[in-house]
């Protein structure tokens, strides 16, 4: 399910354009998606100016597109390959000294603190020049569920403490909360001015889940003003039984879905089951939301070129569109 999702998000993700002064940047793309540890180089825009341009509740496709790669990039195991590693290479590209990366990838679940309720995350910063002047962007980047046991019992752990249903996904909740500490902590060690700095965050599946929450803190506990945080989550679980979730004081975070993946129905939404998540949502186009002979025609071709460099195979969609996630919701 994580490779195909990120194919399909990659594909219509670059469908679009945006004619602006951006510069390109390659990006070495390794992860579960490529086999054999080959790296796949993805072309994407770059334009420091998107930052303070406009709203961050104004969704920008090309900065979607670099969250994308990010967020795929992440899984990949740092402690292999520190001085080669593709997420290192990926903040490279976009100019980000090594010096100003912060990897945190090695996590003792024994801790008697957080047990399972951790994730794998990194932080990066670079001075940026637009026409705000001078500003520090700083990046967060949180990896999905590992190919280990520990964080998948994490998103099972919707309310172990009470079990009931509670205003936030526990798992979810506590992983965010280790990750708003290093953050802090990341700043003051960089002195970097929160009043004076802009934030790029993503995160795929667990990671989208635990960036949205991590997204929304930052507005609540008034750390940064909105117009400065700029939140891009794919396949994001819910996380919240808020029924504000989608406000608009909450519009500065984008979820990315896909709506054929049964993962970003749960914590369902049924019944006395009332999870959802922060932001706004924007669905990628399937066989059900969109004309039919336009999708066989030019969608699938499209996303097959893509499937063929990364995943040396074609798509094969589920031609029921999200018909069968929303049954398997419906009888869980």
């Amino acid at each position: 399910m994580k490779k195909n999702n990120f194919c399909i998000i990659l594909f219509f993700l670059s469908c679009m354009c945006c004619f602006s002064l951006e510069k390109k940047v390659v990006f070495p793309v390794e992860g579960f998606l490529t086999p054999e540890s080959n790296t796949v180089n993805v072309e994407a825009n770059w334009d420091e100016n998107w930052f303070g341009e406009k709203s961050s509740k104004i969704y920008n496709h090309n900065l979607a597109r670099i969250c994308a790669v990010l967020s795929e990039v992440s899984y990949v195991d740092v402690e292999k390959s520190p001085k080669e590693n593709a997420l290192l290479n990926c903040y490279k590209a976009l100019g980000v000294s090594e010096k100003n990366i912060e990897l945190h990838y090695n996590i003792d679940y024994s801790n008697s603190m957080w047990g399972n309720d951790q994730c794998a995350f990194s932080f990066a910063f670079k001075e940026i020049t637009g026409n705000y002047g001078k500003k520090n962007l700083v990046f967060v980047v949180v990896r999905g569920t590992p190919l280990s046991c520990n964080e998948w019992i994490s998103n099972l752990n919707i309310s172990d403490s009470t079990e009931e249903m509670q205003e936030f996904h526990e798992g979810f909740l506590r992983s965010s909360k280790q990750l708003e500490n290093a953050f802090i902590a990341f700043l003051l060690k960089n002195k970097i001015d929160i009043e004076d700095c802009f934030l790029l965050i993503t995160g795929h599946s667990r990671g989208g889940g635990v960036a949205n929450l991590f997204a929304m803190e930052l507005y609540e506990t008034e750390l940064f003003k909105t117009d400065n945080i700029y939140a891009y989550t794919f396949a994001c679980p819910n996380v919240t039984s808020r029924n504000d979730c989608g406000d608009e004081k909450f519009s500065y975070i984008w979820n990315i879905v896909n709506a054929e993946d049964l993962v970003t129905f749960l914590p369902m939404n049924i019944g006395q089951w009332k999870y959802g998540k922060y932001g706004q949502i924007k669905t990628l186009v399937n066989s059900w939301n969109v004309d039919e002979t336009f999708f066989d025609k030019i969608l699938l071709p499209g996303m097959n070129e893509f499937y063929s460099l990364f995943l040396k195979r074609n798509f094969s969609p589920f031609k029921s569109g999200p018909f069968f996630p929303v049954q398997v919701v419906n009888i869980i």
